[in-house]
């Protein structure tokens, strides 16, 4: 809407966006669905990360660059190792983890 307001002043104004105020019941039990996943996704990839050896030791390392198919650990686990690699500001192991993050995409992508 275009309101004049003086002397060639014009000031435009849009309706307020319509928004859908509450979902069907049967999209609200869709979304709980979803968040529970979601939660339990996440619970499952933290415990795998606070299971790992102290970060820099030899098994850790070991894990980080497994390659057997069946025990590597997820993306989301290997991010979070690379961003403590960057707080501890450890380049070596910060390109470590990157190549290994690399290198299973672009094994998933072929």
């Amino acid at each position: 809407m275009v309101t004049m307001l003086s002397q060639g002043v014009v000031r435009t104004t849009f309706p307020p966006p319509i928004r859908k105020l509450h979902g069907s019941m049967e999209e609200d039990t869709l979304q709980e669905g979803t968040d529970n996943e979601l939660v339990r996704r996440r619970m499952y990839l933290a415990s795998i990360y606070h299971a790992l050896p102290d970060y820099g030791s030899t098994a850790f390392w070991r894990a980080i660059e497994e390659p057997d198919e069946k025990a590597i650990l997820p993306l989301e686990v290997l991010v979070k190792c690379l961003r403590l690699a960057i707080t501890y500001q450890d380049d070596v192991g910060r390109n470590r983890i990157i190549t290994t993050i690399i290198r299973r995409n672009q094994t998933s992508n072929e």
